[in-house]
């Protein structure tokens, strides 16, 4: 016996509810949190970004409280990262690249617009701020960082920074 014409389309309607389910993992971020240290010392107010290995993916960021842990975010607030391979950028004290058009709270509460970063005063100020940032200056640099790290991971993410590297 044939089935009717309404049970197929309704079984036709399920089997692709089913397979548009199995597939949505794919852009929905994987809840990433962890430690950052430095020396062994927990690294406080640090920002730990997720720089996408595969172009044209979304990064993930946090910042670290007074223990060193910290939550990724990509769309929503601790909502993780996109499953992939990162390069890990820790940086404190600096201000972090700022994308073309996009503000960023600045020095004293300022707006400091990529524009702003070019001028003589700012490029001063910039300067002197990453001279004392705490964090080596490999760490903070993308195509440097030796930092990489998978999503999803295994268990609590662990980024231990040292001041000088051998």
């Amino acid at each position: 016996m044939l089935p009717r014409k309404g049970h197929r389309l309704g079984f036709l309607f399920a089997l692709l509810v089913a397979a548009a389910g199995g597939c949505g993992g794919k852009n929905k971020p994987v809840r990433v949190e962890g430690i950052v240290t430095l020396d062994g010392n927990p690294l406080a107010g640090a920002t730990i970004t997720f720089v996408p290995e595969q172009e044209g993916r979304r990064p993930a960021s946090g910042v670290t409280d007074d223990d060193g842990s910290f939550e990724l975010t990509t769309f929503q607030a601790g909502d993780g990262a996109l499953a992939g391979d990162y390069k890990v950028t820790v940086s404190k004290g600096v201000d972090q690249p700022i994308p073309e058009g996009d503000p960023e709270k600045g020095l004293a509460g300022k707006k400091i617009y990529h524009s702003d970063a070019k001028s003589p005063k700012n490029k001063k100020t910039i300067a002197a701020r990453a001279a004392s940032s705490p964090v080596p200056a490999v760490y903070r640099d993308s195509s440097r960082t030796p930092l990489k790290q998978s999503v999803p991971p295994e268990g609590t993410v662990r980024v231990e920074l040292r001041s000088s590297l051998h």
